[in-house]
């Protein structure tokens, strides 16, 4: 039985780059109307607007306002005020606990399309 070999050899000159992985959880509330964006350390919360939660319940609804909510993080955003944390309280206590929590500005320059 033959065997096929093959080999890759990289060029020297080429610099070696490191793949890098994140992972992103979001979840919608549905008495508070927030989405939540968590990564290992921050928690992203987005109020939606009418449209957003009518949206969430359509096909694609749910990926097209996480886009919506990607597009929105720009590195400006602020932190979450206590009152909101107040209404919010059940989702920062189940999933955002020790997370650095912050609010998101959900009119992002532009939407992405699904």
């Amino acid at each position: 039985m033959a065997k096929a070999q093959y080999s890759c050899q990289a060029a020297h000159s080429v610099p070696h780059h490191n793949v890098e992985h994140a992972t992103m959880v979001y979840v919608y509330d549905p008495v508070s109307h927030y989405m939540v964006a968590r990564t290992h350390s921050t928690c992203y919360f987005m109020a939606l607007n009418i449209h957003q939660i009518h949206q969430i319940h359509e096909v694609n609804g749910l990926e097209q306002v996480e886009l919506q909510m990607v597009a929105s993080i720009n590195g400006e955003e602020e932190k979450l005020s206590q009152s909101i944390i107040a209404h919010v309280y059940r989702i920062v206590d189940h999933t955002c606990k020790h997370h650095t929590l912050l609010l998101v500005n959900s009119t992002p320059a532009t939407t992405p399309q699904f």
